[in-house]
Order: C-alpha cells, then sequence, then structure tokens
C-alpha cells in the first residue's frame, strides 16, 4: 500500500538542528530521503513497534513514527541520531 509521509514541524525542527550541527551532512540527507522512501510503501511492515508507534533506523538517523491505514498516511514524530 502506499502512504503520504508527513514530518510533524517538531521532527522537521529537530532534523533542521541535526543537519546545522552535523559534520557529515549528507548522510543526513540521504538518510532522510531514504526514510521517506521506505515509509511510502507498507509502512505498516516497517521498522520495530514502540508504544502504539514504530520506529525505524537509516543511520545516521532513527525515527518515530505512526501509520493510518485508513487514510493512506505516515506522521513521522520524532527523529534521532543514531549513536
Amino acid at each position: 500500500m502506499k502512504y503520504t509521509v508527513v514530518w510533524e514541524k517538531v521532527a522537521e525542527d529537530r532534523l533542521a538542528e541535526l543537519w546545522n550541527t552535523a559534520l557529515d551532512q549528507a548522510a543526513l540527507s540521504a538518510a532522510s530521503n531514504a526514510i521517506d522512501r521506505f515509509l511510502a510503501n507498507d509502512a505498516d511492515r516497517k521498522g520495530r513497534p514502540l508504544n502504539g508507534d514504530r520506529f525505524l533506523t537509516v543511520s545516521p538517523l532513527t525515527v518515530v513514527f505512526a501509520v493510518y491505514p485508513d487514510d493512506c498516511l505516515v506522521r513521522v514524530w520524532q527523529v534521532y541520531l543514531t549513536s
């Protein structure tokens, strides 16, 4: 199933902070673009469960997201730098 991927403002802001301070900005851009591509298809099967949401790591980023199958929508709630 195809999904629309939406990054919530708090996640977008955090990604911008991470990008602005990153030593390898290209790696963060590539990871965020890969996350968008991965979650756009069969998001309900991607990542692992986490307290009712799901998480996915594409190094160097980890995102927490929710899937809304009835709306064909994915909302990315949080993003972290993977250590």
